[in-house]
């Protein structure tokens, strides 16, 4: 289940390629926005990047939907999140 609430100083960066070229290139705060561009542009392969704060993010390269989001939801996990935003990260 992929989250709809968004994390405070979360952001969401998407690159979607076609044939190699990027067709899109954002970077919001906002989840819904995120998996609706995903959803509604025709694309090869996505780059998807999750920083909860400097220097600490995860990131990777999908060539499905269904591998995306499923990336996307353990990238936005809340525990995962607030582990990272939380003051004992070293």
């Amino acid at each position: 289940m992929i989250r709809t609430s968004n994390a405070k100083g979360t952001r969401y960066k998407l690159k979607l390629f076609k044939n190699g070229a990027i067709v899109l290139d954002t970077d919001s705060g906002k989840i819904g926005r995120f998996l609706n561009l995903t959803r509604t542009r025709k694309w090869d392969k996505a780059y998807i990047k999750v920083t909860y704060r400097p220097d600490v993010y995860n990131d990777g390269e999908y060539t499905s939907q269904k591998d995306l989001e499923k990336a996307f939801s353990d990238f936005v996990d809340s525990s995962l999140i607030e582990y990272a935003h939380s003051k004992q990260w070293n």
